[in-house]
């Protein structure tokens, strides 16, 4: 099976990259490069998606991934009608998952609503299947409509990249933004959870809690 060469223009890439973005407001976020620091700061059990359930080659989205209480969606999307479908790479004992049409975008949505925390190993490949040291923009929308944007420049599938908000998560696009060659943005692995509460945002809520609580007992004596 023949990956297309099918390309769009710089634009449309720019475009795809800024679906549902238009004036959004930017929400405080953590972002981690370490994985074992990330799953430190969110709640077990978690999804652990490494793609080997889907097939070599292309693939008709969306598809679909689910465990331990969590899920989502992939698809591929542009701006010009494109081909729409997914590709599939084995590489080793690994499988990527990436779109079939260079210019494309590579989404995850449709996500739980406990999803707080996104995290894997994100990065390019080019036509022939292998590992392109091309940069990725990472673009994750939230219910409350907020957008972060962030660009990873020293891509490797080794090295993890994760968020963790305060509000759930509902979009997460990557794109490839080396508009000059045959690159296709790329996913190794995918891990959702939940955040964990940092202490200080815990005290605080219990702090409140408890003053509601005095407040209520207070009237009720009175």
């Amino acid at each position: 099976m023949t990956r297309a060469k099918t390309s769009l223009p710089a634009a449309a890439i720019v475009a795809a990259v800024l679906i549902c973005a238009g004036a959004a407001k930017v929400q405080a976020w953590t972002n981690y490069t370490d994985e074992a620091t990330f799953l430190s700061n969110v709640a077990a059990p978690y999804l652990v998606e490494t793609f080997g359930s889907i097939q070599t080659g292309t693939t008709n989205p969306p598809l679909s991934f689910t465990n331990n209480g969590y899920s989502f969606g992939a698809l591929s999307t542009s701006n010009e009608g494109s081909d729409p479908a997914l590709y599939g790479i084995l590489n080793g004992t690994n499988r990527w998952l990436t779109v079939n049409v260079y210019g494309n975008s590579l989404v995850f949505t449709n996500f739980s609503a406990n999803v707080t925390a996104i995290g894997g190993y994100f990065f390019s490949t080019d036509y022939n299947e292998a590992f392109s040291n091309s940069p990725v923009k990472l673009t994750v929308q939230l219910s409350d409509l907020s957008v972060t944007n962030t660009t990873v420049t020293n891509t490797s599938t080794t090295n993890f990249i994760g968020f963790t908000f305060a509000t759930n998560v509902t979009f997460f696009s990557i794109v490839a933004t080396n508009v000059a060659q045959d690159i296709y943005p790329t996913a190794a692995k995918v891990i959702l959870a939940t955040t964990v509460p940092e202490p200080s945002s815990l005290a605080l809520l219990l702090l409140g809690a408890g003053a509601a609580a005095l407040l209520v007992f207070k009237k009720r004596k009175g």
